[in-house]
């Protein structure tokens, strides 16, 4: 790597620390959009009666939910936190870039691919598919960047970014366990408290290996600029 893990932690803290506050409150807006499927499927068993069949409408809701609001919402926390770490930029409004940049439907449909194979590869074992989401580590990101990255050339970007570095990011998430142990037992509110950090260093990761590739001629920096850019 470019940088060595301790590099990236302290760039990752440099870029948080003016905008710490902010970034605690789009994060937790971005997991309360996220998350609040949950809160209407309760809502919707507590109304409906157990005498009712309420599965297939609450199931229906959390899929909807899932592709319309918490994958674009994601998307965008992870564009908010691209553009903290580029020039202090990050606003509420990011977390909306995927409605308004004009790449929605491409980013949908490049991050269902992902998901779906990764789950396929988990049904064969756990080790797989966890090795897998390694290997796609990069997409989210790109896509959050560049909503119409075509879906092979961000599979091929990912693959070959991540070729010799998935023991890196292993390492590098392990790094985290005893904040996210700290998270845990404070009943997830800790978590407002530490995403921020740790999602501010997954960006440094990915713009360490973003550079790597961009370096080794496998992409070019327009490759990850949104046409709007």
């Amino acid at each position: 790597m470019v940088k060595t893990r301790a590099e990236l932690k302290i760039a990752a803290k440099a870029a948080i620390k003016p905008h710490y506050w902010r970034m605690v409150g789009v994060t937790l807006l971005a997991g309360i959009l996220m998350m609040a499927c949950v809160a209407i499927n309760v809502t919707v068993t507590v109304t409906s009666g157990a005498d009712v069949k309420i599965f297939d409408f609450k199931d229906a809701i959390s899929i909807l939910w899932s592709i319309f609001v918490a994958t674009p919402v994601m998307l965008g926390l992870l564009r908010f936190y691209l553009n903290i770490a580029r020039d202090g930029s990050g606003r509420l409004g990011d977390l909306f870039y995927m409605y308004k940049g004009g790449g929605f439907w491409n980013a949908l449909s490049v991050y269902i691919y992902e998901t779906v194979f990764v789950y396929l590869w988990t049904l064969l074992l756990i080790v797989p598919g966890i090795i897998k989401s390694m290997q796609y580590f990069m997409i989210n990101y790109m896509l959050a960047e560049n909503p119409n990255m075509p879906r092979k050339q961000a599979f091929e970007i990912t693959k070959a970014g991540m070729r010799g570095h998935l023991g890196d990011l292993f390492v590098f998430g392990l790094s985290f366990l005893g904040w996210a142990v700290l998270g845990g037992v404070t009943l997830g509110i800790g978590m407002v408290f530490i995403a921020p950090y740790i999602n501010a260093a997954c960006v440094q990761f990915y713009l360490d290996i973003k550079q790597r590739t961009i370096e080794a001629g496998v992409a070019t920096e327009a490759d990850f600029l949104a046409a709007s850019e």
